[in-house]
């Protein structure tokens, strides 16, 4: 990388493709917490843009030095410097929190370095925070800086069009997935030994779920069970202790429990505070609540669980496992890193394209732009979070394949007396004490699955959309609609073109099918 200087005049140029481009100066820059797939955004972008004759900066950590004026801090990237970084984890160009909104001046700052720099095109990584801050730049420089956002979560909770992942969230179930099996294995060569893993997910479950679905967590507690109730932390210690009874019944004295974060946050504050800080000793927040980062949920829950099982037997051994950072620098997988290739790509042809503020994501196998006043609350500088889908059909088979108590055990008199011999108390008494506990069964509802299901993304806005004839799906026509507003031609002949964003290819794999009227 070298340091940036004064950036040549706009030219008008012809790249390899044979497509005429005007020149740019382009900056990328990455906020917040770091992701799988960051350094193929910044590869993927690097490559595309100076294929197109472009200036390529990486801007070091963020918007921090922005902020402060140095432009010594902007690197020109060349071909070397983000060769083979696509596989890897972590980010070369390094992130942090830094917020240049806050304050006018560090605003200001900010958009001069970025003119002295010359870079008129930004392209952002990051979350919320982010995404806001590339706005009010966007907002505030006019037509002189244009500004696309890719958006990165390991969480997963971000409202992306459909069923559309986060870039780094497989990934992360994936490395999470292989943790949990290790830890499944201690628990069964050295038992009577659980383990309660705490998950990442402060917003949404979808992280826990989809490292505890995958590799068979013995119970997965996520904060969107409870639906609009607030979560008692008796609740939580309560399942828990009926899947490792259930377990127990069968002499299975080991397993592994997955919890959420997030459960911690549909908590009532006062609950907050009776369980996890009595003698007000942790530090508190403006309204006098406790910081929920100071929260030691796992810990809480272990303490809580040794005692209930004081004086039963056997004698158990409790884990508690904190699963999170070791998952946001680890190398993606190969989803993940055609994914964010895609979309770095995506997002330098978005901008060639003459699309500014807007969050970049896919739907199909195309480049579906998101306005930002589309997705982020202008009051909160926050996006909606996308909960997981309780009555999803991933939801309920994860449920059914839980070991938990179900309103099915209720009529297994010879479960339910084993179950009480172990807890010290007659089958009534199991019966009174846990009866809020024994979840619905998930396994109905089997006659009610069309056996050719349509996938469908209410996404899509028929009123900016185009017809194209219709096309076979199985033996029910359907007709595609494709908002022309969102999409992006990547399938061109020439891989260099595309920017116009007035064709539309490959629309069977693109748009919604709607059924025929």
């Amino acid at each position: 990388m070298s340091t940036t200087g004064t950036s040549s005049p706009s030219i008008i140029l012809t790249n390899g493709c044979g497509i005429s481009q005007e020149s740019h100066t382009l900056g990328i820059l990455v906020g917040g917490g770091p992701a799988p797939g960051i350094n193929g955004i910044i590869a993927s972008a690097t490559l595309t843009a100076l294929d197109r004759g472009w200036t390529v900066f990486g801007i070091m950590e963020g918007f921090r030095y922005l902020m402060e004026g140095r432009t010594d801090m902007c690197k020109r990237l060349s071909r070397s410097d983000v060769s083979r970084i696509h596989n890897t984890g972590g980010t070369v160009l390094c992130t942090s929190r830094a917020n240049p909104t806050k304050k006018p001046e560090d605003l200001q700052r900010t958009l001069d370095t970025l003119k002295r720099a010359g870079i008129d095109y930004l392209i952002t990584i990051g979350g919320d925070d982010t995404a806001t801050s590339s706005l009010k730049l966007a907002n505030a420089a006019g037509d002189a800086l244009k500004v696309c956002h890719v958006p990165k979560t390991i969480d997963n909770d971000l409202p992306l069009p459909g069923d559309v992942p986060t870039f780094g969230y497989r990934t992360a179930q994936a490395v999470g997935y292989d943790i949990l099996r290790n830890l499944m294995a201690d628990a069964k060569s050295s038992p009577p030994r659980w383990y309660i893993v705490v998950s990442m997910g402060r917003q949404a479950g979808h992280l826990a779920l989809g490292m505890g679905f995958s590799a068979g967590a013995h119970l997965t507690l996520i904060p969107e069970e409870w639906g609009s109730k607030p979560v008692t932390f008796s609740a939580i210690v309560d399942a828990i202790e009926g899947t490792v009874l259930k377990r127990l019944a069968i002499d299975k004295p080991f397993g592994v429990v997955v919890l959420a974060e997030g459960l911690v946050e549909k908590m009532l504050p006062d609950e907050v505070d009776r369980v996890f800080d009595p003698h007000h000793i942790v530090s508190r927040d403006e309204h006098g609540h406790i910081r929920l980062d100071e929260v030691e949920l796992g810990g809480r829950v272990r303490d809580e669980l040794r005692q209930r099982f004081a004086g039963r037997s056997p004698r158990i051994t409790w884990v508690v496992k904190n699963i999170g950072y070791e998952l946001r620098c680890a190398d993606p997988i190969p989803f993940d890193i055609e994914y964010t290739r895609i979309l770095g790509s995506g997002a330098v042809r978005f901008l060639a394209g003459s699309g500014n503020k807007a969050i970049v994501t896919m739907i199909g196998e195309q480049l579906s732009p998101i306005p930002f006043q589309e997705i982020i609350n202008p009051a909160t500088g926050k996006s909606a979070t996308r909960a997981v889908d309780t009555d999803s059909l991933l939801y309920k088979v994860a449920r059914e394949f839980m070991m938990r108590l179900t309103t099915n055990d209720l009529g297994n008199s010879e479960l339910i007396g084993r179950m009480a011999a172990i807890a010290k108390m007659t089958p009534d008494e199991f019966l009174a004490r846990y009866r809020d506990t024994f979840a619905e069964c998930t396994t109905g509802g089997d006659a009610a699955m069309p056996s050719t299901p349509l996938r469908m993304h209410a996404q899509f806005d028929a009123r900016a959309s185009t017809d194209v004839p219709p096309v076979s799906l199985g033996n029910t026509p359907v007709r595609v609609r494709v908002p022309v507003h969102r999409v992006l031609d990547m399938g061109c002949a020439s891989t260099g073109g595309g920017e116009s964003g007035g064709t539309v290819l490959g629309v069977a794999s693109v748009g919604t099918p709607v059924p025929e009227k």
